[in-house]
């Protein structure tokens, strides 16, 4: 196995990291593909459950599978005393087998091309029982030489016409969340920006402050007092020290921040003293004045403050885009096989047609923004069509170039395929 070897592979596994074996497989697999036009993945052969492992690695990269059956194997252990009377069809056998690795990678939604056997000078004709199973059957490869070059046994057997039309194409290639997360630390590492913390103190923010330094995502500004927060990373066994801490109740600081806020917002009857008091007493406004000052690029916040007490500041000192007239929010959430990007309404109670339909593209170009491919579908609480008619509205709305639309489907559906199709 590239980039790891079969010891620590195993150890990996009797210590259930199978998430830091993923990393490491990832890592080395993106030095191969920096350095070659195509990188071949040979599935690992160490283990019972070596299908699972397979597609939890195929998943992980992204990668579509060739099945490859080896017929010598099967044949010795259905032959055996524990599968006697197994052999009434033998290409049979030897399909339900590869159909039954296929259903490992499918689990985890990882496009299985086709199926190949080999081992076998005489192995059955599989093409009726390998579509039975609806799998692409692409040839039989029989035991050749170890002198033969195995690239050319390989083109010589296999039908390769069959196998590209069942390659993805590269732009549709699904994105799973190793690779998403993985896409997002090289950009933020490519493009070093200064983020604010302004709940320096709260337990789940240190921790995140203390991943983020460790692997050199971006700079870090965390609010609080000094020795409340050093405290709190000795709690969470997590280094801050290349982390800039600022005391909100710091009075030079205080006082440069209220500044921002009273200028921004004195047309609204703000005066400096107002000013004052409301930074001091709310780090999430303070942080916005920060980033509105240019002291810092971004801020994430909202691990002890309500959605609308985060989005408030930001909408008054900060504004909107003047080519998005709805202000909405997107969450994206990493699944075992994929990525979603949920566009929450919550900040508009009941938004009409036309909002709706801002709030879908200003979602799918967050998407895009973020390297997905945005399919948009609007989803509802209804089942059926008993909001056909808004939905219709709706999705007529954003039929807009450059990405996929679906029409109005129930919520549950958009995540569970069997509720979409009953």
């Amino acid at each position: 196995m590239w980039g790891i070897d079969r010891r620590k592979a195993l150890e990996f596994l009797a210590n259930g990291d199978l998430d830091e074996m993923l990393e490491q497989i990832y890592v080395a697999y993106e030095e191969l593909k920096r350095r070659h036009e195509c990188v071949l993945i040979e599935g690992t052969q160490f283990c019972r459950d070596a299908s699972a492992l397979d597609a939890h690695i195929a998943s992980a990269l992204g990668s579509p599978v060739l099945l490859a059956t080896n017929v010598d194997a099967l044949r010795q252990l259905w032959s055996s005393k524990d599968h006697a009377g197994n052999l009434q069809d033998w290409a049979t056998e030897i399909a339900t087998y590869t159909r039954c690795s296929a259903l490992a990678f499918e689990k985890l939604k990882v496009r299985v091309v086709g199926g190949f056997v080999y081992g076998s000078s005489d192995a059955p004709d599989m093409r009726k029982v390998f579509s039975k199973w609806k799998l692409q059957f692409v040839g039989a490869l029989p035991g050749f030489d170890e002198r033969e070059n195995p690239v050319k046994a390989f083109a010589n057997n296999i039908e390769m016409e069959a196998l590209k039309r069942n390659m993805p194409e590269e732009n549709a290639a699904r994105v799973s969340p190793l690779l998403f997360r993985n896409s997002l630390f090289s950009r933020a590492k490519e493009n070093n920006q200064v983020i604010l913390l302004p709940e320096g103190d709260e337990p789940r923010t240190v921790q995140a402050a203390g991943f983020i330094l460790q692997h050199g995502l971006c700079s870090l500004i965390l609010l609080g007092e000094r020795e409340k927060l050093l405290e709190a990373a000795k709690v969470s066994n997590v280094d801050l020290r290349s982390a800039i801490i600022k005391d909100p109740s710091d009075p030079q600081e205080l006082e440069k921040y209220a500044t921002v806020y009273y200028q921004t917002r004195k047309h609204k009857g703000m005066t400096l003293e107002k000013a004052r008091e409301i930074l001091g007493n709310d780090p999430i406004t303070l942080g916005t004045c920060m980033v509105s000052a240019g002291d810092a690029d971004g801020m994430v916040c909202g691990a002890v403050h309500t959605t609308a007490n985060t989005v408030r500041p930001a909408l008054q000192i900060i504004k909107t885009d003047p080519a998005t007239p709805i202000v909405s929010s997107v969450m994206f959430i990493c699944l075992e096989d994929a990525v979603v990007a949920y566009a929450d309404v919550a900040i508009n109670a009941s938004p009409s047609a036309d909002e709706l339909a801002t709030i879908a593209i200003a979602s799918a170009d967050t998407v895009t923004a973020f390297g997905l491919e945005p399919r948009v579908a609007l989803l509802s609480y209804a089942t059926g069509d008993s909001n056909a008619g808004r939905g219709r509205c709706q999705h007529r709305k954003i039929q807009t170039p450059g990405f996929i639309t679906r029409g109005t489907i129930p919520g549950a559906a958009s995540i569970c395929l069997p509720r979409s199709q009953g």
